[in-house]
């Protein structure tokens, strides 16, 4: 039996990583840092318990009640971040596209990450756009 057979073996059923983990251990992250500059014994201890708390969630098997508190936090994260879902979509397709900005309307317009000069009619305002790409 190899290593990766165990890791999946004991990981089965478990919660794992959700966007509350993520919120948690940035937030951890985040504290620590601080805590680094300041040496705040209260501070510590809040870190600590969000550590604690990060790594209960992650290997909690009450996958039910941890979805549940994940739907919440993506609820606050979302009120918080309005444009997040675009964010993150702009980030994963920042590989192959370029993002520019209609000068007339406003709007963002995706173009395929080629060098050089390109027309492109905003499909909003309907008007003609040049657009130089550097890559």
């Amino acid at each position: 039996m190899g290593s990766q057979y165990r890791k999946k073996s004991f990981m089965a059923g478990r919660n794992g990583a959700d966007s509350l983990f993520y919120c948690s251990f940035v937030l951890y992250l985040t504290l620590f840092g601080l805590n680094l500059m300041l040496h705040s014994m209260p501070l510590y201890y809040i870190n600590i318990c969000l550590l604690i708390l990060s790594v209960f969630r992650f290997m909690s098997k009450n996958i039910a009640q941890r979805k549940k508190e994940a739907a919440v936090c993506d609820r606050i994260i979302s009120y918080m971040l309005p444009n997040s879902s675009q964010l993150k979509r702009r980030l994963l397709e920042s590989r192959t596209h370029t993002f520019h900005e209609c000068k007339y309307c406003g709007s963002t317009l995706r173009v395929e990450k080629r060098r050089g000069k390109f027309n492109i009619i905003c499909p909003k305002c309907k008007n003609r756009i040049t657009v130089r790409n550097w890559l």
